[in-house]
């Protein structure tokens, strides 16, 4: 990430103090975290609506509905198992249910893939996730 920061830097000409979250949306690129966001966001509603993944993610995320009886509001989110170790914690079963569930309903309820990665990718470019 020091290093994509430094080349936006020196793309630009700014000095090495010079904050780069501008810089990246004067240029429209995304950094290295958003990126990986938004990747993990595609994988998602790979998994969420087309369901043509490998057999090995066939019970990989459940709602929260699965896992309890009683009726709340997060009932149709993604559930976010304990995870004890930090390899776990930022495993794409944990980042996945995070993104996933701070998506808007509009957007995950979209039903073309690339409508999606459109979106999403704009999403990406103009806001803090």
């Amino acid at each position: 990430m020091n290093i994509q920061k430094k080349i936006i830097r020196l793309m630009t000409f700014k000095s090495y103090t010079e904050h780069s979250e501008p810089l990246f949306n004067k240029l429209n690129i995304l950094n290295i975290k958003k990126i990986n966001d938004f990747l993990t966001s595609l994988f998602m509603f790979r998994y969420h609506y087309l369901n043509n993944l490998p057999k090995y993610f066939t019970n990989y995320y459940v709602t929260n509905n699965k896992v309890h009886d009683h009726n709340t509001r997060n009932a149709s989110k993604l559930h976010k198992s304990y995870s004890r170790t930090n390899y776990v914690k930022h495993s794409l079963c944990n980042n996945g249910v995070d993104i996933w569930n701070k998506l808007t309903p509009d957007l995950k309820n979209t039903k073309s893939y690339d409508i999606f990665k459109k979106k999403n990718y704009f999403l990406q470019l103009h806001t803090e996730m």
